[in-house]
């Protein structure tokens, strides 16, 4: 059985079943493997597709130059990006470590109220804004309507 199907085994579909899709096809006239990517244009910004095939090129390069190494040893990421990672992870701090979040949270909103605390898409929220948002969150949780009992634990959910 071959690792990679030829074109005469597998065609690729006019409609995409998958928003995301790569096929790799075996060029046995030129010898060679045939790489192409189709995705939902509808789904995805320009600059996440640009994400994507620079990692399919990073493992491709990686392919070229170490032929012998194993897939499980291929790095997803360029050494650039690896170290931008490592910048922004890069928070080490001395923090107390018998306060709890909210109560962290609210000490930044004494200090910098207006501050920029939290950015989602076309959102943010202010310090203050964000401890006042919290408190909400955390009187409803505990009120009646949650039907939260003290010994359950609860979590996000995306849907």
């Amino acid at each position: 059985m071959r690792p990679v199907m030829t074109n005469s085994d597998f065609e690729q579909p006019d409609k995409l079943v998958f928003p995301l899709a790569a096929f790799v096809f075996d060029n046995e006239v030129v010898g060679c493997l045939k790489w192409t990517m189709s995705y939902a244009d509808e789904l995805f910004e320009d600059k996440v597709i640009t994400g994507v095939l620079k990692v399919v090129q990073e493992v491709f390069l990686q392919i070229v130059l170490h032929p012998n190494r194993l897939v499980k040893d291929l790095e997803l990421i360029s050494e650039d990006q690896r170290q931008q990672l490592l910048k922004w992870n890069d928070t080490d701090g001395d923090f107390p470590s018998t306060l709890r979040l909210n109560e962290l949270v609210e000490m930044v909103t004494t200090r910098a109220a207006d501050l920029e605390a939290l950015v989602f898409e076309d959102t943010s929220l202010t310090y203050s804004q964000l401890d006042v948002r919290a408190n909400q969150f955390a009187h409803w949780l505990t009120g009646a309507a949650a039907q939260i009992q003290s010994n359950e634990l609860i979590a996000p959910v995306s849907g």
